[in-house]
């Protein structure tokens, strides 16, 4: 396994002796992970390998491998790239196999010295592919969300930087933020997910930006924090939930947030927007970087306040209003599905 290619066996590319259940064949293969590479992406790996490496002689690069009937054998079997196939009623002597493997090593790197002059590749996945990816990882975790649900959240975020889950108490709105945003690596131990409760009595922005002193000292607020490790990390995707953000009246304590949003333009080839906190405030000048992403999740009852049109023009609103009582997945052994690393390139818009 090359850690240039992949760092896990869930993902990406590399040689693995296969056998057939029936124990009379033996596969020396490069394969790929079959758990969570999505389909498409596989077949343009698949076809790649076989386009780009001189495979020839005792090296296969046809479909006639033959694992099992089982659906496991034969997504395992479509994984398959190139192969050399060996009987055990006459296997080679060991410096053939030796031999053999070799071969298949140099084969491996020369593909991999090939996809390091074109793009890495986490860069390869389409959006289709991440959201089959995002959407994989939710499900071996023993939550229920249909694909459409994680695109549309997906999309949703690539569009705009701030999104709106709405609903009903127990539909999933706050842990589809939190496992979509582990799914690319950023968790609350890395501090790329942070989840913020909103207080009822938050009536302005410094509960959220940080507010100046009686010493004159800017005391940040955890969205103001958040603000400065994604501006040291452009590379990363940082997720920021605003926990029941209607408990207050989001236009009070979320105006400034708002009013920087709606100045997002693209200059120069990348999105910019204004100024969210002035010099003579923060001590510097503070913009609302594009790498962070705010999900915004709101119950609609009694306790909580209404969303003004200026709050909902800036937001892409979903609203979840569907309970599985009968999904019993997560009764069962679950794959442990690896998360993808980098992820802003994913999210960015372009």
């Amino acid at each position: 396994m090359d850690k240039k290619v992949t760092d896990s066996t869930q993902r990406g590319y590399y040689i693995v002796y296969l056998f057939s259940e029936d124990m009379c064949r033996l596969y020396l293969t490069l394969t790929q992970r079959v758990t969570e590479t999505p389909r498409d992406e596989m077949e343009r790996v698949k076809q790649d390998i076989r386009q780009q490496i001189p495979v020839g002689g005792r090296v296969q690069t046809d479909n006639a491998i033959r694992l099992s009937a089982s659906k496991r054998a034969k997504e395992y079997e479509r994984s398959v790239a190139v192969y050399i196939a060996y009987s055990f009623d006459n296997l080679p002597s060991d410096e053939q196999l030796v031999s053999d493997l070799k071969t298949m090593i140099g084969y491996y790197r020369q593909y991999v010295e090939r996809t390091e002059k074109m793009t890495p590749f986490k860069q390869s996945l389409s959006d289709r592919s991440v959201v089959e990816h995002i959407h994989f990882y939710i499900t071996a975790k023993g939550f229920y969300y249909t694909q459409e649900e994680v695109m549309n959240l997906f999309l949703s975020l690539k569009t705009k930087p701030f999104v709106i889950l709405s609903g009903i108490s127990g539909t999933g709105k706050t842990k589809i933020a939190q496992w979509l945003a582990e799914s690319v690596g950023a968790t609350e131990d890395n501090g790329q997910f942070i989840l913020i409760p909103v207080c009822p009595d938050w009536n302005d922005g410094s509960d959220l930006l940080g507010y100046v002193d009686i010493k004159g000292d800017f005391k940040p607020g955890p969205l103001t924090n958040v603000i400065t490790e994604a501006e040291n990390h452009p590379d990363k995707p940082y997720f920021v939930v605003l926990d029941e953000m209607n408990l207050a009246r989001v236009e009070h304590y979320f105006s400034d947030v708002l009013s920087v949003m709606g100045s997002r333009r693209w200059e120069n080839g990348r999105i910019t927007l204004s100024r969210l906190l002035p010099k003579e405030t923060a001590g510097r000048d503070l913009f609302l970087p594009p790498n962070v992403y705010i999900i915004g999740t709101v119950n609609m009852d009694e306790t909580t306040h209404p969303f003004s049109k200026k709050v909902l023009d800036r937001a892409n609103t979903i609203e979840f209003n569907r309970i599985r009582l009968d999904h019993l997945d997560f009764l069962r052994d679950l794959p442990t599905v690896a998360p993808l690393s980098g992820g802003q390139e994913w999210f960015a818009a372009r």
